[in-house]
């Protein structure tokens, strides 16, 4: 009833930037990417003033990121790195950056990026980000070819459900897992994180199997069987 509203609204007035914001943000959840980041990018060509143009900024990140469109996501990410410096976000998306795949890892740059997130995100969120940008660093350290560096990165990322409830970090964990080539690892994280998700994380996973994150897996019986129960 909401996406048949919202779609009515920027169907009578296109200019209605928070509308398509908010439809964007509602496409993402419920894994329309591709509507997702055409609202995202009309909410910000609508109005690049908007109150919530962090977060449209945002959202164009994360959607071109998880479409492959790395180019756009680069932009996004830069865009929102110049008008909100203070955001962590965008110290964040900075560091996803140099794990993409055409771009060189730099280790130390990765470092930096990593120490001013945490340091710009709120007390409340800190805990998290502290374990996340560790798994950034260590697939920027893995396309650098430190894998034993990375491995150690990636225990020490674990977190206990008071910081980790739904048991987030280990879906990042076992992507970085899939970069390093240790299959059987990224399943069992994978494995880990499902239990959670299904058990009270909520939410519909769509089709996080096809993302471009887990190609180098997909052929692989394990996944397969994965996938089928989940």
């Amino acid at each position: 009833s909401a996406q048949a509203d919202l779609e009515a609204a920027v169907d009578i007035d296109p200019s209605r930037a928070g509308a398509h914001s908010t439809l964007s943000h509602l496409y993402y959840q419920v894994s329309d990417l591709t509507n997702a980041l055409i609202s995202a990018r009309a909410a910000y060509e609508a109005d690049v003033f908007l109150d919530m143009a962090s977060e449209v900024l945002w959202r164009l990140f994360l959607v071109s990121y998880d479409t492959e469109q790395f180019t756009q996501a680069r932009s996004a990410c830069n865009d929102g790195h110049s008008r909100f410096p203070e955001d962590y976000r965008y110290s964040e998306c900075k560091l996803w950056e140099l794990t993409l795949p055409s771009v060189a890892p730099d280790v130390d740059q990765a470092w930096r990026l990593r120490d001013q997130t945490v340091e710009l995100t709120p007390e409340a969120k800190r805990a998290f980000e502290e374990c996340q940008t560790l798994i950034l660093v260590a697939e920027v350290l893995a396309k650098a070819e430190q894998p034993d560096s990375a491995r150690t990165l990636l225990l020490q990322s674990r977190a206990g459900a008071d910081v980790d409830p739904d048991h987030e970090l280990s879906f990042y964990e076992a992507h970085v897992w899939t970069v390093l080539g240790d299959q059987d690892e990224a399943i069992e994280r994978l494995n880990y994180h499902m239990a959670s998700f299904f058990a009270g994380g909520g939410g519909d996973p769509g089709d996080w199997a096809s993302h471009w994150w887990w190609r180098d897996l997909q052929s692989n019986p394990e996944f397969q069987a994965l996938v089928r129960r989940n």
